[in-house]
């Protein structure tokens, strides 16, 4: 995955930074979008792995001083140097980065300083001006602001306006998007012939429905050049890359909601009819649609990167009257409503298992109520089936007795709530000058930690699937009983290969030698917890420590989609349908503290075992599960067609993200494991897994590769049944029971796993390269530059990924690549941290992860 990198530093603009962070992650799907500050860009080396560096709105003179501020490695206190050699900037580095072939963005004061001269309110106290000879990807004058009332770090000049855009016959139509206090470039069409490109200009009338009235008195405005017909956007072509500079913000959406939107209908005298109202609204979705369309065009026709446009926003309107509003809570609402968890057990102590649940958290119950959901006091039964009221660390649960009643009025309340009492604004409030009037109410958003979340426990009454459409309970609960009995059968007839076929050769002196004797068994898949919809599974467990405590090991968590989705690095995204998502509960002994690094390695290792399972015995079903693999440390992928392969694939080729030996990965899934020591004899663990299994989108899913089998079938016995999330869950969590068993009983070994974790990984004997800052597990063995190397294996005592020279003679076959740390250094292999590294197939370079 490619990084796409937003500057976070002094002179970003919160709310731009909020809103730029929340479109690239809605339309960039399959790159990592992140923040980095000077230094980061500066000395990192972020260059071979990203896609995008983006300079977001706010101002540009702290730009000027931090970004053109000198950094050396050596200077471990993130302050500038003031001599000796090896100092870079970011702005040196940023401008190699586009000569390159880079892509970079600047929007508003991004777009100033990108420019070669910025000329910014003239002849007012804000005045700024002069050249700015750092990224100079504008040749010429950035020059504003365009209209007037402009106010640093508020939205009080903020407005809605009308671009003329150039279509690609030749055609100019108009562009909504918000503005506040951007620039334009000056006499932009001179600069054609050094590759600039104009495809925006400020249109010469505005919308008169969204004029401020402060415009109307402003003093200024007689002396104001009139910038109509200006540049408002340019892409200039820069050495191999290119920059796409905005002097408007298209970052900002354009919702009823918004704070421009508010601002500009405030300013009106005369309110409108409730009619005029409901086609204000429309228009304004309309718009929302192209703001999206039109950023979807210039990431990919322009740039060059993988966009993906929401489901709500394909039908992209051209025209304003012909065309209807997106549907759906992506539009009608800034967030999907969270909905209601209901907590249910498999087997015969089921009862029990749920009871002892309930009852630890009885004694849980807060002496002061968290807050509801508006509505909450007129829901009888579910008052009258109450268990506990838990403020956790993280969220504050409501736990009740699921039946018919409590069932329909949990459903109803969180379908329909308003979360206006648990929104916090973007900025801070601006207090007003003595004889100023105060200005509007700022952005705001919903804390969704801070909403209530409702969990029903099943005993008795589980929900229908009306109340669940995209989960079966029960074809779930009857799948995972099938794969338990099917994964002890493969035990017991003792599968070559297979982990519990593995024994320990007797070594008095090494204590993983022998067995640790027999350990509690446990089931996982069950307890489960299941929504249609929820902040993060992974945080739901693994930040609140009352729910984790009443937990036992083994407990899952399942949702459909995630609003707050979590993944390596901290990422963020709402996760699609038909994606299976899971997180559950692990317990380890502290005595196995430093053996919890490999619960990521056994968790990939059930997930590619699982999908083997569902997909079902005989030749075609081991075909397309051969094809699934483990990239290090936490990735799942999935071996597609490759482009040349003319006649399969189609537009499944262009979903892939490298390739590796002649063969073509997509991404189908990713772990990320949490810990936490519990304060007792324990540390508690929580292993997240999310596994593409229905939908193609963005990448490639399960679905696809069976379809992709299916289509290439020489008759219809050979041809496989999709695999449903339900079966998918069974498979999985019935061999995580036999994985964690094993792993119990010889004490945090990994040499019972090798032998299959070495056949369904990517690397065995890759050739690639280490980046000079990749951390190493001795600080001390860094060499000067990069160093080409080869990857062997896994340590079996610390998880640390091994590698040797290339010319070494130990291959991944060997005992001694899936050794101790001790081997490692009698044998000059080399080790890297699975935290803090990534593996960065794109540009086949093991790096530190920015």
């Amino acid at each position: 995955m490619s990084d796409v990198l937003v500057y976070s530093g002094p002179g970003v603009s919160t709310s731009a930074l909020h809103h730029t962070l929340k479109t690239l992650r809605l339309l960039l799907t399959t790159y990592d979008v992140k923040t980095v500050d000077a230094r980061t860009l500066a000395l990192d080396p972020w260059q071979k792995g990203t896609a995008l560096v983006l300079l977001p709105g706010g101002r540009d003179l702290p730009y000027v001083a931090e970004l053109a501020k000198p950094f050396r490695r050596d200077d471990s206190q993130s302050t500038p140097s003031s001599r000796g050699g090896g100092e870079r900037t970011a702005s040196n580095e940023v401008r190699n980065f586009v000569q390159a072939g880079g892509n970079f963005m600047g929007i508003c004061a991004g777009a100033y300083y990108a420019s070669s001269h910025c000329s910014f309110e003239l002849g007012t106290s804000m005045q700024v001006d002069g050249e700015r000879p750092f990224l100079r990807f504008y040749p010429g004058t950035c020059q504003g602001t365009v209209y007037a009332g402009f106010v640093y770090e508020s939205d009080k000049g903020a407005r809605i306006v009308d671009l003329d855009r150039t279509l690609a016959d030749g055609k100019v139509d108009q562009w909504r998007c918000h503005y506040n206090g951007g620039g334009a470039f000056m006499d932009a069409d001179a600069y054609a012939d050094q590759g600039v490109e104009v495809l925006a200009r400020y249109a010469r009338t505005q919308p008169d429905e969204l004029r401020l009235d402060m415009e109307l008195n402003d003093s200024s405005a007689a002396r104001r050049p009139d910038y109509a017909g200006q540049a408002a956007v340019v892409l200039a072509s820069v050495g191999a890359g290119k920059a796409l500079l905005f002097g408007t913000h298209p970052e900002f959406p354009l919702l009823p909601t918004s704070t421009p939107v508010l601002l500009a209908e405030n300013s009106q005298a005369l309110a409108r009819e409730h009619i005029d109202r409901a086609e204000h609204e429309r228009q304004l979705r309309v718009h929302e649609q192209r703001r999206l369309h039109w950023m979807h065009e210039l990431f990919t026709n322009r740039l060059g990167l993988r966009s993906e446009l929401p489901q709500w926003a394909m039908a992209a309107a051209v025209s304003d009257k012909t065309a209807s509003a997106p549907t759906g809570t992506a539009v009608d609402t800034a967030e999907p409503k969270l909905l209601p968890i209901f907590l249910s057990a498999v087997g015969r102590d089921s009862d029990y298992t749920l009871d002892a649940i309930a009852t630890k958290l009885a004694a849980e119950t807060s002496t002061t109520p968290p807050a509801h959901l508006a509505g909450f006091d007129a829901c009888e039964a579910l008052k009258a089936a109450r268990i506990a009221s838990v403020k956790d660390s993280n969220d504050a649960m409501y736990f009740a007795r699921a039946d018919a009643e409590s069932i329909k009025e949990a459903q109803a309340l969180c379908t329909s709530a308003d979360y206006d009492a648990f929104s916090k604004p973007i900025l801070p409030a601006i207090t007003p000058a003595e004889g100023e009037e105060a200005g509007s109410k700022p952005d705001k958003e919903v804390d969704l930690d801070a909403v209530p979340k409702y969990i029903l426990v099943c005993k008795e009454q589980k929900p229908s699937r009306d109340v669940l459409p995209y989960w079966d309970m029960a074809a779930y609960e009857t799948h995972l009983e099938h794969f338990r009995e099917l994964n002890a059968q493969r035990a017991q007839a003792g599968e070559p290969d297979h982990w519990t076929s593995w024994r320990a050769p007797f070594d008095p002196f090494n204590p993983f030698g022998s067995s640790s004797g027999v350990v509690a068994e446990h089931r996982f898949g069950t307890p489960t917890l299941y929504t249609q919809m929820v902040t993060s599974t992974q945080t739901i467990l693994d930040k609140n420590f009352r729910l984790l405590a009443a937990l036992p090991v083994g407990t899952t968590f399942f949702a459909t989609q995630q609003m707050s989705g979590r993944g390596r690095g901290g990422n963020r995204w709402i996760s699609p349908k038909g994606c299976l998502q899971f997180s559950a509960v692990f317990r380890v002994p502290v005595s196995m503290a430093s053996k919890t690094v490999f619960l990521q390695y056994l968790s990939g290792l059930a997930v590619v075992e699982g999908i083997r399972l569902a997909l079902g015995p005989g030749d075609a079903a081991r075909a397309v599960a051969d094809k699934v693999r483990i990239k290090w440390p936490n990735d799942i992928y999935a071996e597609i067609p490759t482009a040349d392969e003319e006649g399969h694939g189609g537009a499944r080729t262009k979903t892939a993200t490298f390739e590796l030996g002649g063969k073509r990965y997509a991404k189908l899934g990713g772990i990320l494991v949490n810990s936490q020591f519990s304060g007792g004899n324990e540390f508690v663990l929580v292993s997240g897994c999310g596994v593409n299994c229905l939908n193609a989108r963005p990448t490639t899913s399960v679905s696809d590769l069976v379809t992709m089998h299916n289509d290439r079938a020489a008759n219809e016995a050979d041809k496989l049944e999709v695999v449903s999330q339900e079966k998918l869950a069974g498979a999985i969590l019935s061999t995580f029971d036999s994985i964690w068993k094993v792993f119990l009983q010889h004490g945090g070994d990994f040499r019972p796993f090798v032998s299959r974790y070495r056949q369904v990984w990517l690397h065995s004997d890759q050739e690639t390269t280490l980046t000079q800052d990749a951390i190493r597990s001795d600080a001390t063995a860094h060499t000067e530059g990069d160093e080409g190397v080869r990857i062997v294996g896994i340590s079996s005592d610390y998880g640390l990924l091994q590698a040797v020279p290339r010319t070494s003679s130990i291959y991944a076959k060997d005992a001694k690549a899936w050794g101790s740390t001790q081997d490692a250094q009698a044998n000059g292999i080399v080790q890297l941290q699975p935290d803090g590294n990534s593996f960065d197939m794109l540009q086949n370079l093991v790096k530190r992860k920015v």
